[in-house]
């Protein structure tokens, strides 16, 4: 499978505003939004886009704070169901870690919502640190 990542800022209009509604609506379907509030990101948010053999597939979407502060919250990361386990979450975050590096910034702060057990492995799995009720996790090679 052929994967490819572009970045979209601002994400409205773009296949990365697709991805963040689609993801959302999944978590409400599945009735994970008890810690959740469903909101667009603000118009400086950064939207990764995964695509397989050029289909949207996956998306990570970033809010990065100063680069004094190296922090970036992290807003959103998910995969279609029918890409799961195909490589695309680490060529998504691979390719906004290498962004992020070169601009100065050192980790990130993101939240799991209860139910995505996937994803709280996927983030161990890079570093993540659960502190009180976030994760901080290394910027790869920052």
């Amino acid at each position: 499978m052929t994967i490819t990542v572009e970045r979209y800022q601002p994400i409205y209009g773009t296949p990365a505003e697709t991805l963040w509604n689609e993801a959302w609506q999944s978590f409400l379907d599945r009735g994970l939004t008890d810690a959740t509030t469903v909101f667009p990101p603000p118009s400086v948010a950064e939207g990764w886009v995964g695509f397989a053999e050029g289909v949207p597939a996956g998306i990570q979407v970033v809010l990065p704070l100063t680069v004094e502060s190296g922090r970036v919250n992290q807003m959103l990361s998910w995969v279609r169901p029918e890409f799961r386990q195909q490589g695309l979450f680490s060529a998504i975050n691979d390719a906004v870690d290498a962004s992020l590096k070169e601009r100065g910034y050192r980790f990130y702060i993101s939240w799991v919502i209860a139910g995505e057990e996937a994803m709280r492995a996927a983030i161990h799995a890079r570093g993540a640190v659960l502190q009180q009720y976030r994760y901080r996790r290394p910027i790869l090679g920052a």
